[in-house]
């Protein structure tokens, strides 16, 4: 030291490559998989997203779920929340169909320091829009603005925040077909759909639904303080056959009133009270009033979407689904599926 203070004497420097860094970084802030127990993956189509959800958790960019109504987004992305390095934050859950006019906007970006806006709220954590495709025009336009520029301002500020905030959206709707006809952003749809992931209908992974149905049983009948009732074989046969329109949801509300009704110790067919549905109806939408052709087409080009970000060309397309390379290649033509359209992982 000079004169009772202290001076640098010497230091070291540790230098490390860009890519040692990186993974030094990810398994320090790698989640744990117990994050995920919660949810029901024996199918390997669940298998599958599981395995890819396990992967984006842990990494900082937007995630976009795709799905039918009940499918199970929500409890997935808050799997994904927990597994994330901002699993000490909170997760905020927005439902885009509520949100109109002037106080919607308040409510998502906050006023003064009168109000805390959800961008707020979620600081440090994850913002859940759930239903993506209904957030409003005008908040469409002030949020791209924000994730483009990495800060925020709420309302009779002029100071900006920065966003530190993961987003997770969901989505049943079509948004591709949406940013064609001008109802949704393009550029705000890339920047939520960085990463994607697509959650299959109960009816395609039928090996999940009994062991869902009997997990469902179990913490209803703890809730409702009675012995857990067991499924008959011709119930499980029941169950595995009905197609689920509602998807997990309609599983479990049915079977919460099965049990809370339940005189005995056995869940029969006869127990389940189910509106009569085939295995196909599904498929098509009640409002349909167009011709067989525009149904086959619509379908095929749904198959097409949800298959081309895992085989990501014509010709991987063409083996899975067995066709001719130039069948598929003029299909993703005509319906306009590209990397563009389609965003790949």
């Amino acid at each position: 030291d000079i004169g009772g203070q202290s001076i640098m004497a010497g230091a070291v420097f540790l230098l490390k490559s860009e890519y040692r860094l990186g993974q030094q970084l990810t398994a320090f802030n790698q989640g744990s998989a117990d994050n995920f127990v919660s949810i029901q993956a024996d199918s390997k189509a669940m298998k599958n997203v599981i395995k890819d959800a396990k992967r984006m958790a842990e990494l900082d960019e937007s995630i976009m779920m795709f799905g039918e109504t009940g499918t199970g987004k929500q409890l997935l992305a808050k799997a994904c929340h927990e597994g994330s390095r901002n699993r000490d934050g909170k997760f905020i859950v927005v439902d885009c169909r509520i949100l109109a006019g002037k106080e919607a906007s308040l409510e998502f970006f906050g006023e003064n320091d009168e109000k805390l806006g959800l961008l707020d709220l979620a600081n440090r954590g994850t913002l859940f829009l759930d239903e993506v495709a209904d957030l409003p025009s005008d908040i469409q336009t002030k949020f791209l603005k924000i994730l483009q520029s990495g800060y925020y301002q709420r309302a009779g500020e002029s100071v900006s925040r920065p966003l530190e905030v993961r987003i997770i959206s969901t989505t049943q709707k079509d948004l591709g077909a949406l940013v064609q006809k001008g109802s949704f952003s393009e550029d705000l749809f890339y920047r939520l759909n960085v990463l994607s992931l697509f959650l299959p209908p109960l009816r395609e992974r039928k090996s999940d639904i009994i062991a869902l149905a009997e997990r469902f049983i179990k913490q209803h009948s703890m809730k409702l303080g009675r012995q857990t009732p067991r499924l008959t074989k011709a119930c499980m046969d029941y169950l595995h056959t009905y197609p689920w329109p509602g998807n997990i949801r309609q599983l479990e509300n049915t079977l919460y009133r099965s049990v809370s009704l339940l005189e005995g110790n056995e869940i029969d067919k006869i127990h389940i009270q189910l509106p009569s549905c085939s295995a196909t109806s599904s498929i098509v939408s009640q409002e349909f009033n167009g011709s067989l052709e525009d149904e086959v087409k619509r379908f095929e080009k749904e198959i097409l979407m949800r298959l081309y970000p895992s085989f990501p060309s014509s010709r991987q397309l063409a083996k899975r689904l067995g066709l001719s390379h130039t069948a598929v290649a003029n299909k993703l033509r005509d319906y306009g599926i590209n990397k563009k359209t389609a965003k790949i992982i």
